[in-house]
């Protein structure tokens, strides 16, 4: 074989192989449960060694027999490719949560469940790569007169496990704090109740996230009452240490508060709801040396209620509700643009969420080395899992590359009577789309514009021609990439 047939063959190897292991995206939906009327809540996503992902789930179901809801648990395993390669039910043991802790080396994730209704309502499980299922607690139930519902757990020193929630089935309802060994003996337990006079079986306190500090302390996001958000620091025992409040209203029936260490940071960024109703929005703030300073706010047209939050090197991701019927993810950078968003079917509510004994999950989102997003949320009778390129699309596998950047101008901003928006791409290709929407603060459409060569020109009015207020608004294209601009206007 001469030279030039040589590298021709090596040529065409390599091409063969770019293609084989090139990154693509995958969306995988499919209804779990009895087919009777289930709800399902997805809880925790880990990412395996070779990009395959394990979801756990909480499944609500209709006992065909008794007429009762009762909650399973599904913990499913898709391939890196999205195809299904396990699943695996525990049935009929009414749990009231279900908690990832962590996945090792080996690909084990170890998960905590709680039971509303047995003696042995608190056990530690592990589920290993092929799906075997194993009870690391002991048989004997663990000693607690609250029964509680996790919401987050880690992994910490010595092996030893710690999770928080809040104990249910109590007047009042009280923030709780559990640390396990790691074969699941009890080690201590803390109780934090609100703090407020005279609680109603409603007013509870609760705690929703957890970070380890690299003291070994832990950061816990709470809520003490049910417009106070808090940031804890305790000790291992649940002592705590140290309290911030947040200034602004908390609305915890719209959210959790989310938390995610700073990569090589020794700060936290943390994401909630915040405001009066309906001017709410999520709001962003970072932790450092004891300080809590707001970064921005989320635009509600893109997402009004949070579920999870997810840092990296040079941004963050958040998931949560955009409305009733839909699902948001939006991937956000430090200074609060909108590197991407996603809408989805979705809602992952369930009886035990809307009743007010279960949280949302903050453990929804993971992200690997190259930047591509795992997501996981439920959809009444249907499990749906995401993953999503940088760039946030899910291209089939031909059509890989990121497109185009989608890039809008507009002048003046802040802007009084009109404002003269320009669309273009970071490329000569022509621009995919020919309207541009603009919607209020509250995620209303205003008006719908259409552009010539890229261009148009708003004057400030509705589609029904009256003069919009004042206010903040939002411009977005209907390009391949959809893009976001904020623009102010002022009488």
């Amino acid at each position: 074989m001469n030279i030039a047939l040589r590298v021709l063959v090596s040529i065409f190897i390599l091409a063969i192989c770019s293609i084989a292991f090139a990154q693509s995206g995958y969306e995988h939906a499919q209804e779990i449960g009895s087919g009777n009327g289930a709800n399902i809540s997805s809880r925790s996503i880990f990412r395996c060694s070779d990009n395959s992902v394990v979801t756990i789930d909480s499944v609500e179901d209709t006992d065909d027999l008794e007429e009762l809801i009762v909650v399973d648990i599904a913990i499913t395993k898709l391939d890196p490719f999205g195809s299904l390669l396990w699943r695996r039910y525990f049935y009929g043991q009414s749990f009231l949560s279900v908690t990832g802790v962590d996945i090792d080396a080996n690909d084990t994730v170890t998960f905590i469940t709680t039971q509303i209704w047995a003696n042995d309502y608190i056990n530690l499980w592990t589920i290993d790569s092929s799906g075997i299922v194993t009870r690391i607690s002991e048989a004997l139930s663990i000693p607690n007169s609250y029964i509680a519902c996790f919401t987050k757990a880690l992994r910490i020193a010595n092996n030893e496990i710690v999770a928080v929630g809040k104990s249910s089935y109590t007047a009042p309802r009280s923030a709780c704090f559990y640390r396990f060994s790691a074969t699941g003996e009890l080690i201590a337990t803390a109780l934090w109740p609100v703090d407020i006079d005279n609680p109603s079986y409603y007013d509870c306190s609760e705690a929703y996230d957890l970070a380890l500090k690299d003291n070994g302390n832990l950061i816990v996001s709470s809520s003490m009452n049910p417009t106070t958000a808090s940031v804890l620091e305790i000790d291992i025992d649940g002592n705590i240490i140290n309290r911030i409040d947040f200034a602004d209203r908390f609305l915890s029936g719209y959210s959790t508060l989310a938390i995610s260490k700073e990569a090589n940071q020794d700060s936290y960024l943390l994401a909630g709801v915040f405001g009066e109703y309906p001017d709410h929005a999520v709001q962003v703030y970072r932790l450092q040396n004891n300080e809590l300073n707001l970064l921005f706010d989320v635009e509600q047209g893109i997402i009004r209620e949070l579920s999870s939050l997810l840092a990296y090197d040079n941004g963050l991701i958040i998931c949560g509700s955009y409305n009733t019927s839909q699902w948001a993810l939006v991937n956000l950078s430090l200074s609060g643009e909108v590197n991407w968003y996603r809408h989805q079917p979705g809602g992952n509510i369930n009886f035990l969420l809307s009743e007010n004994y279960s949280t949302q999950a903050t453990d929804l989102i993971e992200r690997d080395e190259d930047g591509c997003v795992y997501w996981t949320c439920g959809d009444r009778e249907m499990q749906l899992i995401t993953k999503l390129l940088p760039n946030g699309q899910v291209p089939v596998a031909d059509e890989v590359q990121i497109p185009p950047a989608t890039i809008i101008s507009a002048y003046p901003n802040p802007m009084k009577d009109e404002i003269k928006i320009k669309i273009k791409q970071d490329n000569s290709l022509p621009i995919q789309g020919n309207s541009i929407d603009i919607f209020n603060i509250k995620g209303q459409l205003i008006r719908s514009l259409e552009l010539t060569k890229g261009e148009t020109v708003w004057d400030g009015k509705d589609n029904g021609g009256k003069p919009s207020p004042k206010g903040i608004y939002l411009l977005r294209s209907e390009g391949t990439t959809r893009h976001l601009r904020k623009i102010v206007k002022t009488r």
